[in-house]
């Protein structure tokens, strides 16, 4: 699962009335462009067969319809996988909004949080318990995920021993979900149990082999 980075950034230009644009500097149209320059740092800064994620997700400037604001924010999320991508993304990005409001006499400013690092499930770990788990569940029942853009905190413990995150369906066959963070996200509570018999033979399995090291 990717790293996350949050982001936040604010372009501060000139307030004025609507009808004198040419006594502003317009932060929104300034924000506008950046929106549209941020789309060719995956397109064309990156190696394509790399994936990543640059999402602008917020945009909030102005109080009344007659007035060009002083100031817009602009906030959104960075998923990578690699650490290199990910400072290249965020050196690029400080580079377009500084060119974009040098050019129109702006000013901004820009934070960045690396929230969660990449979950990467250890190799010798999984390659011990991912037969456990087909023993438990049955084979057809266990299968490899691609790697996914969402994040997870797990990479917290991960990164300080061998971890294997595993993920339990929990939508049963004939039934739909949204996805997380909707409103029509589904999850059977009938997986609770699959769960805990996962669960609990892994931790088994673990003490097990680990007796015979």
């Amino acid at each position: 699962m990717a790293a996350s980075t949050s982001w936040k950034a604010v372009i501060k230009g000139r307030q004025a009335h609507g009808s004198t644009p040419h006594l502003s500097v317009d932060p929104v149209v300034i924000a506008s462009e950046v929106v549209l320059a941020l789309q060719a740092i995956r397109s064309r800064h990156l190696d394509p067969r790399t994936p990543s994620v640059l999402t602008v997700a917020m945009i909030h400037g102005g109080t009344r319809h007659n007035i060009i604001p002083a100031e817009v924010e602009l906030a959104g999320t960075i998923r990578t996988f690699e650490k290199s991508v990910q400072d290249t993304v965020e050196t690029r990005m400080r580079e377009i909004f500084a060119g974009m409001t040098k050019a129109s006499r702006a000013e901004f400013t820009i934070e960045f949080n690396r929230s969660h690092p990449v979950t990467v499930n250890d190799s010798l770990l999984t390659a011990r318990l991912a037969p456990a788990l087909e023993r438990l569940l049955g084979h057809r029942n266990v299968r490899e995920r691609p790697p996914i853009t969402g994040a997870e905190d797990f990479s917290y413990f991960a990164n300080r021993v061998p971890g294997f995150y595993f993920f339990l369906g929990a939508v049963p066959p004939g039934r739909k979900s949204g996805g997380h963070h909707t409103p029509t996200f589904y999850a059977d509570d009938r997986a609770i149990r699959i769960g805990i018999r996962a669960m609990t033979g892994l931790v088994l399995e673990f003490l097990s082999s680990a007796k015979n090291l």
